[in-house]
């Protein structure tokens, strides 16, 4: 396999897992799974990660922990208050 066929096996396969992960968390949040929306959110923002490779993030903790645990915990929270909001507004 060339170097250019496997890079875009590698392409195929990274959109196809950013995909997934975007998307199966609307199930989750259908279903009304806690956790599962949770460790969903980590695992997505944990590949965003991966494929937006921050510059700025000049040691491993920050790229794979802080900035997924960060960011999922934000998602959650703002799921579960927009439930909230939602209550209010009806």
């Amino acid at each position: 396999m060339t170097k250019s066929a496997l890079q875009i096996w590698k392409s195929i396969r990274d959109n196809f897992v950013y995909a997934f992960l975007g998307n199966a968390v609307v199930g989750f949040m259908i279903a009304d799974l806690k956790l599962a929306i949770f460790v969903n959110l980590f695992f997505f923002y944990y590949f965003l990660g991966e494929i937006v490779d921050k510059p700025k993030s000049t040691n491993k903790l920050a790229k794979f922990i802080v900035f997924p645990l960060a960011a999922a915990t934000g998602g959650y929270l703002g799921y579960e208050f927009s439930k909230l909001i939602n209550v209010f507004l009806q």
